[in-house]
C-alpha cells in the first residue's frame, strides 16, 4: 500500500526550487543530507527512518503529512505515500509554496495538486481541508464528504497509465484495479525516488 491511488491522483510533481521556499521548510544545516519537515536527521534517525518504511530515504529536503502519510519535496507537491503516523512532525504551511489557498492538514498545497484533486472532485475553494491514510477527506472540522481512493461516480475502476514531469523531477505509473499500482518517482537527475513500506 505504499503506493496507492490517492498518490496516484496527486502524484503530480510541482515546479519550484527549494529554495524559493520559506525557511521553516529547510533545516539549517546545509550539510544536512536528510532533513525532513525543516529538521535535520541524523545518521540513526535517518536509518530508523528507513527501517519504518520499510526502505532507503533519499536525501534531500522533505516534508511529510503524519496524518495522511503523504510525502514530497520541500518546495513540491505529493510524490508518495507510506505509513501514518511517524514521529517526524508536521510540515509547515508554505513547505509546498504558496498562493493556493487550499490547506490540507495544515499544508498549503501546491497548484497543481489543486489542479488534480479539481479533476477528481470538481471546483476546490479555497479552505482548510482535512485527508485521513485511507482517503477519506473533508472540510477541517467537519466530517468525511469523499473518499479519494474510491472510483469517481459513472467511471468505473478501470486500467491507466500516467506520467508526469516538471523541473524538479517526474512520476509515472500503472493503475491496474485488479492488482494494484506501480509508481515511479525520479528526481531532476533522473535517480529513482524510494519510500516504500
Amino acid at each position: 500500500m505504499s503506493r496507492t491511488l490517492l498518490s496516484l491522483a496527486l502524484a503530480l510533481l510541482t515546479s519550484g526550487p527549494a529554495a524559493l521556499v520559506p525557511s521553516p521548510c529547510i533545516a539549517s544545516p546545509a550539510a544536512a543530507q536528510v532533513t525532513v519537515n525543516g529538521r535535520a536527521l541524523s545518521a540513526p534517525e535517518t536509518a530508523a527512518l528507513a527501517a519504518a518504511v520499510g526502505g532507503a530515504v533519499p536525501p534531500g529536503h522533505w516534508w511529510y503529512d503524519p496524518r495522511s502519510g503523504l510525502f514530497g519535496p520541500v518546495g513540491g507537491g505529493t510524490v508518495g505515500q507510506t505509513r501514518a503516523g511517524l514521529p517526524l512532525g508536521s510540515p509547515p504551511a508554505g513547505c509546498s509554496g504558496t498562493g493556493t489557498g487550499v490547506f490540507v492538514n495544515g499544508r498549503e498545497i501546491a497548484p497543481m495538486e489543486v489542479v488534480q484533486l479539481q479533476a477528481m472532485l470538481g471546483p476546490i475553494p479555497p479552505g482548510r481541508y482535512f485527508l485521513e491514510a485511507d482517503g477519506r477527506a473533508g472540510r477541517e472540522g467537519g466530517p468525511a464528504t469523499v473518499n479519494l481512493r474510491a472510483p469517481a461516480p459513472g467511471a468505473g475502476a478501470s486500467a491507466g497509465t500516467f506520467h508526469s514531469s516538471s523541473a524538479t523531477g517526474s512520476v509515472s505509473g500503472l493503475y491496474d484495479p485488479q492488482g494494484g499500482s506501480l509508481i515511479t518517482v525520479r528526481d531532476a537527475s533522473g535517480k529513482a525516488i524510494d519510500w516504500s513500506n
